[in-house]
């Protein structure tokens, strides 16, 4: 017994190497299944056909130990080795035990197989199973699970639920292993369809099930699978618990997040890291203060995750440039500012919060940048205006030697949209990204299509549009933007309906710019069809920005009358811009009563918009009424508004 508490520590002494020697034969072996060879699979020699022996210095020590113990405790070594990650000994020694004549047991045919399946290698774990048929343990609940799982994670799903539908008698863990392997496989409505049949057959889910099912969203709802936690008492259990808080977070649903997590027992700094970046992700700066002060009160320490999150929040429109601040100084503090997530992090903040030399500051602290630190300095630089710096930022990456990735180019091709921007500077951009092989990636052949539309080159927008092998909403909407922009309402309302018929996500942006062809072409029943269409077909809530198209739209057809009462039936205050869009339109309708009491509207909001004064003052001018003109200028200078003036490039 002594011999063989030794044998235990020596090998828990052992600290595996990583393993550098590649399969040198693996292409010209015979796959185990019809499959492609998974990618995840592990480079390595299969023990089972070669006995390589791979055990170091600290193994000799634990084996020479293991001869000396009479009855030759195999058993309790091979499962050692296996609880300790070191799975090529197990099956090398699995195979010494079968050489040697020894009999084989249920926890070392588990073991073994556990192995097979955590290094992805099929072909040792088919003879594995094979031995299990022949030593008559194969129907076994646990060697059945342990099968059931090692084809799984070897994409070997027919064999594994061959297994599954072979065993006489299975457990929660067996039906665990076959829901999570087709999870992980893609096929998510297999695992739903078994899930039912598992709860039909009275097996009661454990947390692990609940942990793998509740990621088959949208195939399952998660409030049914949340109902079902709780009415088996499982919704404090962390696994259980932890999937749950995703998943809410997953679907946008942070704050029925937050009171999973509080239900936890166990919690975990990661439990709170999701929470908290599911209230950055949807920009609410306040939510996501108040879970790191109570992540910080109930004694867990703040990791660069944490700090990453909750200085990203604070440049969202709930957020101040103070308060980011505070957080820089407990990143500074807990010593993690220098660490890359953190540094990214502040430099996006600084950047978006208009400082951009602390932005540039946080970059320079950072001794080892990688690529997404690069592109957030770039992406800062663009976002302000400064695209002549955020281009020598670029080329001063390259020749550092760090290759621009598809994030990098998609964001230096859609600063190029902006008016400073030539079109020569897009165009080289974009035989940049053709040179990289990135061009029709998603993220910069979008870019591409907004830039080029704003630019009036709808020819060369439409052509990146139709060589794009992927498309998602962002590229319906950059082209019938474009369209809508320079004119050609009708091939803006064509390429919608298209988008229509093949049944592809539309949003509340899609409907902005489809809104706003029919505006700028006066369609004005295709625009209040559209408008309706978006309220109740699409269930989509008009925002401010819908409301101002609309009433732009009746504007500019004269329509007066349907603009005020869609004003005086919208649920928020109207603002500036909507007044603006009928004070807009008044000058061409010589519509006087009208112009004055939107101009006034202007100006109780914002006493400084020369947009107002400017434009009343012309319509007094146009309708000879030069008394009243002289009044609203005087005003104006009265005022100090200054007119901002008018601004052309040109490329030298």
């Amino acid at each position: 017994m002594a011999n063989f508490r030794l044998l235990k520590l020596a090998v828990h002494a052992f600290r595996p190497e990583p393993i550098s020697a590649k399969h040198s034969s693996l292409a010209s072996k015979p796959c185990a299944t019809p499959a492609v060879v998974p990618k995840r699979a592990l480079v390595h020699s299969h023990p089972l056909q070669q006995n390589i022996r791979l055990w170091p210095l600290h193994h000799l020590n634990a084996h020479h130990l293991f001869d000396e113990i009479p009855h030759r405790n195999y058993i309790n070594l091979i499962i050692e080795h296996n609880r300790s990650g070191r799975n090529h000994e197990a099956i090398n020694l699995f195979l010494a035990v079968f050489r040697a004549g020894l009999p084989v047991t249920v926890p070392v045919l588990t073991s073994v197989v556990k192995a097979c399946g955590t290094l992805c290698d099929q072909v040792a774990g088919r003879q594995v199973h094979c031995q299990c048929v022949k030593s008559g343990l194969g129907e076994d609940v646990s060697v059945g699970s342990s099968l059931v799982s090692m084809y799984m994670k070897t994409e070997g799903l027919v064999e594994g639920r061959r297994v599954f539908d072979e065993l006489r008698e299975t457990s929660v863990v067996t039906w665990t292993a076959i829901i999570s392997g087709y999870l992980q496989n893609g096929a998510t409505e297999k695992a739903v369809e078994l899930f039912c049949k598992m709860c039909r057959e009275g097996v009661r889910p454990n947390d692990f099930t609940y942990a793998a099912i509740i990621t088959a969203h949208p195939c399952i709802s998660v409030f049914q699978v949340h109902a079902h936690v709780i009415k088996t008492n499982y919704e404090r259990s962390p696994s259980a618990g932890i999937s749950l808080v995703s998943a809410y977070v997953k679907i946008g649903n942070v704050p029925e997040a937050e009171k999973v997590l509080q239900t936890i027992d166990d919690k975990e700094t990661r439990s709170w890291n999701a929470v908290l970046a599911g209230y950055t992700h949807i920009e609410d700066a306040v939510g996501a203060i108040r879970i790191f002060l109570q992540l910080t009160r109930n004694g867990f320490r703040p990791d660069k995750f944490t700090l990453s999150s909750i200085i990203t929040a604070c440049s969202a429109p709930s957020g101040t440039l103070e308060q980011g601040k505070q957080f820089h100084a407990c990143a500074v503090k807990l010593m993690l500012d220098s660490t890359l997530y953190v540094s990214s992090a502040l430099v996006t903040m600084y950047s978006k919060m208009g400082n951009l030399e602390s932005a540039n500051e946080a970059f320079k602290r950072q001794g080892e940048r990688n690529v997404i630190l690069w592109n957030s300095m770039i992406s800062g630089y663009m976002l302000n205006g400064r695209i002549e710096k955020g281009v020598k930022l670029f080329c001063k990456m390259s020749r550092e030697g760090l290759r621009p990735d598809k994030f990098t180019l998609s964001s230096i091709i859609a600063a190029c949209a902006a008016p400073s921007a030539t079109v020569d500077l897009g165009k080289q951009f974009h035989a940049y990204s053709i040179k990289l092989g990135l061009n029709n990636e998603l993220s910069p052949s979008n870019a591409l299509v907004t830039m080029y539309a704003n630019m009036g080159n709808l020819e060369s927008a439409n052509e990146v549009f139709k060589r794009q092998g992927e498309r998602n909403v962002i590229s319906w909407s950059s082209m019938i933007s474009g369209y809508a922009q320079y004119g050609q309402g009708n091939k803006a309302l064509e390429l919608f309906e298209e988008m229509r018929r093949q049944n592809l996500e539309v949003n509340g942006i899609t409907f902005l710019v489809v809104i706003s062809a029919c505006a700028h072409a006066c369609l004005v029943d295709e625009g209040k069809r559209y408008f309706d269409m978006m309220v109740q077909d699409y269930h989509i809530n008009p925002t401010m920005e819908h409301y101002t198209c609309m009433v732009g739209l009746y504007s500019r057809a004269g329509n007066f009358e349907m603009a005020m009462d869609l004003i005086n039936n919208m649920p928020f205050s109207a603002d500036a811009n909507v007044w603006r869009a009928i004070l807009g339109a008044c000058p061409v309708y010589l519509n006087l009563e009208l112009a004055k009491f939107s101009a006034e509207k202007i100006i109780s909001l914002q006493p400084k918009d020369s947009f107002a004064y400017s434009t009343l003052a012309n319509i007094y001018a146009a309708a000879g009424n030069w008394q009243e003109r002289d009044e609203v200028v005087r005003l104006a200078k009265e005022r100090k508004v200054q007119r901002l003036p008018g601004f052309s490039w040109i490329e030298v």
